[in-house]
């Protein structure tokens, strides 16, 4: 859950920066929030000294007119339900309330792993230029096949393998390049499509939007 969450943070046009397993420190802090709630503060089995709390997830966003913090723990439904866990989220939310963060819990019933899934098949495709096929490309040459990709994809009457091997034998471009140039238009952000459904090149794929950069260039042809 962790992982897929990850990724829609990554997504999100509002999510600025993203830090994981953020250690609450100076321990003192949460060693004295344990005590004023009466409670035992997290310890090493082992060695049975006090160990550093942390939070899965502290993301900067901008709500528009300016960044914030939102500290996020993640954990499944039927986890939440002993005392103990319980115990140490409030140790946690108090720590963060104290420092004027929102805090939160977030269940797998608000991490879409449809859409997840989606994200985690184009993640890597972000670099072009680091793809067989297009490190010898200047941006003017890429540009005109994202113009290109992106008509066909518009027009709504191929599948999304199809105009992939057309653009590969029309450019003379190496054996699967064409689906390389899709995962990028969506990782980019340069076409959006609906992401909550189960992506399948097998099919024909609804182009909602296209970034404005190419827009103009598209409708041109």
């Amino acid at each position: 859950m962790e992982r897929n969450y990850f990724y829609l943070l990554e997504y999100s046009d509002k999510v600025i920066d993203i830090r994981e397993q953020y250690p609450l420190l100076p321990l003192d802090d949460t060693l004295l929030i344990a005590k004023e709630l009466g409670l035992k503060h997290p310890i090493d089995p082992k060695t049975k000294e006090p160990i550093v709390m942390t939070t899965d997830f502290l993301v900067t966003m901008n709500n528009g007119t300016a960044n914030m913090h939102v500290a996020r723990t993640l954990k499944y439904k039927d986890e939440l339900m002993t005392e103990r866990t319980l115990e140490k989220f409030e140790i946690e939310r108090v720590y963060w309330e104290k420092r004027e963060i929102d805090w939160g819990i977030v269940t797998e019933g608000e991490v879409s792993k449809v859409m997840a899934t989606n994200i985690a098949f184009v993640h890597s495709y972000i670099r072009l230029n680091d793809i067989e096929g297009f490190d010898q490309l200047t941006s003017v040459e890429i540009d005109e096949m994202v113009v290109y990709f992106v008509q066909r994809l518009m027009a709504e009457d191929q599948s999304v393998k199809q105009i992939a091997r057309i653009y590969e034998r029309d450019f003379g471009m190496p054996s699967g390049s064409g689906l390389a140039l899709f995962k990028h238009l969506i990782i980019t952000k340069t076409i959006k499509i609906d992401l909550l459904s189960k992506l399948n090149v097998e099919d024909i794929v609804q182009v909602k939007s296209i970034q404005q950069d190419f827009s103009e260039k598209v409708r041109a042809l």
